[in-house]
C-alpha cells in the first residue's frame, strides 16, 4: 500500500475544450475526460500528490477571471480529486504558460500574477478547481532527494526556431500582445488553436537537443533529479554536476497515455493504457 510519499506526473496532456471548433477535437475532449476520470480514480489512496508537467491544456488563456475554451469537466474532476485530499500542482508549459508565475506565497494561493496589476496581484483560476500553479518549476523532497519539476522546453535550445518562438510568445512582446489585445480577438485565436486535434512533434525535438549548459544551470540552482515532459517520449540521461551524479527523466506524454511516478527517492514510468489492458486481461 503506498503512502503520501508516492508522486503521480503528468506531462504533455493536450486536453482540449468541449467546446473546441471541429466535431474531431469535441470527441479527442471528451475522450481524454473518461480516461482522466479513471486515472484520477485509479490513484485515489495511491497518491499523496499529483504534478501536472505542463501544456496540460492544448492552449490556455485566462485574463482577469475569463477563460478561453470550455474546460470545465477536466476542472471538475481535478476539483473533486483535491476535495478528497490529492495535492495537485501545475508546472507551465509552452502552451499553458499565462496562468500566472512565481511561487504561491499566502495561505489565499496568492502570488505574483501573469497580468499583475498595480493593486495586488492575479489569482489564476486553476485555483478554484484545486490545482495550485508554481510558473515554470516545482521542487519536491522525497527519500533525502530534491526533484525539480519542469517542463522542458526552456531545456531544447538546439531547436533554433522554436527557442525564437518561445522568447516571442513568452517575452517582453508575447506579454505586452496577450495583456492589451481585446478579449474577443484573443477569443478567438485561440480557440481556432485548441480545435487542432494532432500535436505534431517536431522530429528534430530528441534528446540531443536537450543543451548540456542549459541542464547544468538547472541543476547548479538545486536539485538532484531533473524530471520534465515535452519530447513526448521517454528519455532519460546522467550528468556529473561539480561531483554530484545528477539525473534527468523525461516523461513519455500522457496524450499516448505515459505517466512518471517518484517513490522512495526514484523516478519510473508506466503506461496507462496497458495497466488497464493488463486489469482488463486478469479480470478475464
Amino acid at each position: 500500500m503506498a503512502g503520501p510519499e508516492r508522486v503521480y506526473l503528468l506531462a504533455d496532456m493536450h486536453l482540449k475544450p468541449l467546446d473546441a471548433p471541429n466535431p474531431e477535437a469535441q470527441a479527442l475532449a471528451v475522450r481524454d475526460n473518461e480516461r482522466l476520470a479513471r486515472f484520477l480514480a485509479h490513484i485515489e489512496g495511491r497518491a499523496g500528490s499529483l504534478v501536472l508537467l505542463g501544456d496540460t491544456f492544448n492552449f490556455w488563456f485566462e485574463r482577469r477571471g475569463k477563460i478561453v475554451g470550455d474546460y470545465a469537466t477536466a476542472l471538475a474532476l481535478f476539483r473533486v480529486a483535491a476535495d478528497n485530499g490529492l495535492d495537485i500542482h501545475h508546472v507551465s508549459g509552452n502552451r499553458d504558460f499565462i496562468v500566472g508565475e512565481g511561487l504561491t506565497f499566502d495561505a489565499a494561493l496568492r502570488y505574483p500574477g501573469f497580468f499583475r496589476m498595480k493593486r495586488g496581484t492575479t489569482v489564476s483560476r486553476l485555483t478554484d478547481y484545486g490545482i495550485e500553479p508554481h510558473g515554470p518549476r516545482y521542487r519536491l523532497h522525497q527519500a533525502g532527494k530534491t526533484f525539480t519539476c519542469i517542463h522542458g522546453d526552456g531545456l531544447c535550445r538546439g531547436d533554433a526556431a522554436f527557442m525564437m518562438l518561445r522568447w516571442l510568445l513568452q517575452g517582453p512582446v508575447g506579454r505586452t500582445v496577450f495583456r492589451y489585445s481585446p478579449w474577443l480577438f484573443m477569443d478567438s485565436l485561440f480557440a481556432r488553436q485548441q480545435g487542432r486535434t494532432k500535436i505534431r512533434v517536431n522530429q528534430k525535438r530528441n534528446a540531443a537537443l536537450f543543451d548540456k549548459d542549459t541542464v547544468w544551470r538547472e541543476f547548479a540552482m538545486g536539485g538532484d533529479c531533473i524530471v520534465c515532459g515535452h519530447l513526448h517520449r521517454y528519455h532519460e540521461e546522467e550528468h556529473d554536476v561539480t561531483g554530484r551524479r545528477c539525473r534527468l527523466v523525461a516523461l513519455p506524454a500522457w496524450l499516448d497515455g505515459g505517466y512518471g511516478i517518484i517513490e522512495n527517492g526514484e523516478v519510473r514510468v508506466e503506461y496507462f493504457d496497458r495497466l488497464e489492458q493488463k486489469r482488463e486481461s486478469d479480470r478475464l
